[in-house]
């Protein structure tokens, strides 16, 4: 509720209760005087009647005056699903958020580098069987540079603007069906249904004079994030939907594509409202989101906004709402999101306070997104596996430089728009000066690493949401894991991540197998450094798990590595182009098999690995050049196709 209408209320409740007060008065003394009147036979006197109903009516109207600033002051509130709006706040005017942003100039909102689980299998029309995009939850697809069902695999090399089509036959032999040139659209990830190709990316376009309703980018170009779906049978464009901002990241649930997009709001710019530009059967229109879609926090003061847009992809309608911050992480199932937005204040010693805001948004009836509640954490949330949802509680880890690392575990507010925490562990996470590096939840069990010299992974129960505690003697070992995936039970996992010396310089890729009951890890691959020539190797999965290939009915763990090596005898670099499939059983005292390593011909630097699929145990590697397949039933290299 407003200062002004608690003045209003204060001042007529003041009202009502002295000319209330002065009715009863006015009645007692009355009384007592006719009583008095009686007993000396003197004529008795009524009040007149006016200054009663005078008296009343002023009194009522208080009453009534203060009722209906209330009942205003709370229908106001009232959003969506009885929730009383107490932290989010609505925008009502151009002049409005003018005013906000002109006090939020100097206010630090950003974030830190993202990161991006287990490859989802599927099954075409007559059981191929394939292991696809690597998702965090079941049923929330996550979009990538490569998408297959079986029997056809859409690969687009990251930001650029080809779109590759192959078939694959019923022996495994891979084709080109066609290469898609899409001119000033560049592709930074596909969703396939089955009816559509949906491209997720960036029109980029000649700027040579300054436009604020483009973010602007390179040096004398600008662009805008754009949806392109295509129709999957003839490949022609049916949709387009642009924004004048740039993404942050999307989900599809069934026939829904959820868009997170931010923009930075400039003080003098002639318009602040997001701006949507749809094409379709021809025909271009505009829509600008209303100043009521737009709500702002009063203690996050921000000039980035976030737009949340939900587009069905069935009927080709959106709806959207944005917010006054600008939102890093993004956790989703399929009944509600979970955003973050990292940020800074000064408090009243002058600190600086480092926190995130966590939003959540719940699936509506029409399937678009809600906003529904917020909390404040402290620390930041490095990316999506920090964060989970179970049993309608929410929990998420953070960190802090100063090695302060927390599991906080928080659940919705039946009425107020706030997220009530229930519990926290602000103890025992990690040595001193040690960061976060990785987290796994797996319904009641949470597991953590931390780093600055060794790596502890840390078991967590959860079963108690009121009181969760942290099972005693972590494992250790040099290094630390930088993803984590549960592997067919809740005891073993298999971390992706750094080698590390006693110092705690990293010194190389590792993977490695835990049985989270033991101190130790069961086996660890570490990849060899070359003593006599200077060796680098890097992998895109590090910090991007939807590039990883994980089949755990298959046992199969596989990733793009890019080798940089010195030779001292020819004295140049040489690039190697790899792909790394390890096969993994527990059952085995090795539980780490030999890798199978495919290589592609690395022309330069830039003709790396992107991604590998698995199609009927078979491996389809690809690069910008060249699809090398690998047959893991026999053992061999069964067609390797230039394009």
């Amino acid at each position: 509720m407003s200062i002004t209408a608690w003045i209003i209320i204060a001042i007529f409740t003041i009202v009502a209760i002295v000319f209330m007060t002065r009715i009863i008065l006015d009645t007692i003394w009355q009384k007592r005087l006719n009583k008095f009147k009686e007993s000396q036979n003197i004529a008795i006197d009524q009040i007149p009647k006016h200054v009663l109903i005078k008296n009343a009516y002023i009194a009522a109207l208080s009453v009534f005056v203060v009722t209906g600033v209330l009942m205003t002051s709370v229908n106001y509130e009232h959003r969506i699903a009885n929730k009383i709006y107490q932290q989010a706040q609505q925008i009502t005017s151009k002049e409005q958020l003018s005013t906000m942003l002109s006090q939020s100039q100097y206010n630090y909102d950003g974030g830190f580098p993202e990161n991006v689980d287990s490859l989802e299998d599927g099954a075409g029309a007559d059981d191929r069987s394939y292991t696809d995009t690597n998702i965090q939850v079941e049923g929330v697809d996550e979009a990538d540079v490569i998408k297959t069902d079986g029997y056809q695999i859409y690969y687009a090399p990251a930001y650029m603007n080809t779109l590759n089509v192959f078939e694959v036959d019923e022996f495994g032999d891979i084709s080109l069906d066609m290469s898609l040139t899409l001119d000033t659209f560049y592709i930074s990830g596909i969703f396939l249904t089955d009816t559509q190709v949906i491209l997720i990316g960036y029109n980029y376009e000649e700027n040579p004079y300054y436009s604020d309703a483009l973010y602007e980018g390179w040096i004398g170009m600008s662009y805008s994030a754009s949806v392109r779906i295509l129709n999957r049978e003839s490949m022609e464009t049916i949709y387009d939907l642009e924004t004048d901002g740039y993404f942050n990241d999307y989900r599809l649930i069934g026939d829904m594509l959820y868009l997170f997009s931010n923009k930075y709001v400039y003080l003098n710019s002639e318009e602040y409202r997001p701006t949507y530009l749809i094409n379709q059967d021809g025909q271009s229109t505009s829509y600008q989101l209303p100043y009521e879609n737009i709500y702002y926090f009063e203690d996050q003061m921000s000039a980035q906004m976030t737009m949340i847009t939900s587009l069905n992809l069935s009927t080709l309608t959106f709806s959207a709402q944005a917010f006054m911050v600008g939102i890093n992480q993004i956790y989703a199932d399929t009944s509600s999101f979970y955003t973050t937005s990292y940020y800074s204040s000064v408090d009243e010693e002058g600190s600086y306070i480092y926190q995130n805001r966590i939003l959540k948004f719940s699936i509506d009836s029409d399937e678009s997104l809600k906003y529904v509640a917020s909390a404040t954490v402290e620390g930041y949330i490095e990316n999506q596996y920090w964060m989970d949802a179970y049993n309608d509680y929410f929990r998420v880890v953070t960190t802090e430089w100063t090695g302060i690392n927390r599991l906080y575990i928080f659940k919705e507010d039946e009425e107020l728009d706030q997220l009530n925490q229930v519990s926290v562990i602000e103890e025992g996470l990690g040595k001193v000066n040690e960061t976060v590096k990785s987290v796994r939840f797996n319904q009641d069990i949470a597991q953590v690493v931390t780093f600055e010299q060794t790596d502890p992974l840390y078991t967590i129960n959860l079963s108690d949401p009121e009181n969760p505690f942290i099972l005693e003697n972590p494992i250790e070992e040099e290094g630390y894991s930088a993803y984590l995936h549960v592997w067919g039970q809740d005891d073993y996992l298999v971390g992706f991540g750094f080698d590390a010396d006693a110092s705690g310089f990293v010194t190389n890729l590792k993977l490695s197998a835990y049985d989270s009951a033991l101190t130790e890890p069961l086996d660890t691959y570490t990849f060899e450094n070359d003593d006599e020539n200077y060796q680098y190797n890097w992998s895109e999965a590090i910090y991007n798990p939807r590039a990883l290939l994980i089949n755990v009915d298959k046992g199969l763990f596989g990733f793009p590595v890019s080798s940089y090596r010195y030779s001292v005898t020819e004295q140049t670099y040489v690039y190697e182009a790899l792909y790394y499939i390890f096969e993994i059983d527990f059952n085995r005292l090795e539980v780490i098999g030999e890798p199978i390593i495919i290589s592609h011909d690395m022309t330069s630097y830039y003709n790396y690995i992107d991604r590998g699929v698995e199609i009927e145990n078979k491996i389809y590697t690809f690069s910008r050049s060249e699809v090398v397949v690998y047959d893991l039933t026999l053992d061999v290299y069964s067609q390797t196709l230039k394009y």
